[in-house]
């Protein structure tokens, strides 16, 4: 009997110590989205998920966030390009370096900027 409310009271502390971490998590990424560190954001948000798998309104923040991560990005992308077509090239790498954060991986503007960002830097003092 002693064990058996033992073991239930361990499983209700580890059950509340995730929930606990996972409001943690999730109080850091709206901090972090807040600040502008959208990249930053979601990790937490990621790290938030399967502390608590219940939580609800999670997968729609997530995927609000990362529609804006990816517009973000494709902005940043743009006037990288623009940047870097007028001669600007310090404003120019730093928009491709945001862009490559906030681009998913699989979006087809990440490895032209990749590659544009290393040729840059190396013709930057």
């Amino acid at each position: 009997r002693d064990a058996a409310d033992l073991l239930a009271r361990a499983k209700t502390g580890i059950s509340q110590a995730r929930t606990d971490a996972a409001e943690r998590a999730v109080d850091a990424a709206a901090k972090l989205e807040k600040a502008g560190d959208l990249a930053a954001a979601l990790q937490e948000y990621e790290r938030a998920r399967p502390l608590d798998p219940q939580r609800s309104g999670l997968d729609h923040t997530m995927a609000r966030l990362k529609d804006q991560m990816k517009t973000g990005g494709e902005d940043a992308y743009k006037r990288a390009r623009q940047y870097d077509a007028a001669g600007r090239l310090p404003e120019a790498v730093a928009l491709y370096e945001r862009a490559l954060k906030l681009l998913p991986p699989d979006h087809p503007s990440r490895p032209p900027a990749k590659e544009r960002l290393e040729l840059l830097r190396t013709k930057l003092p």
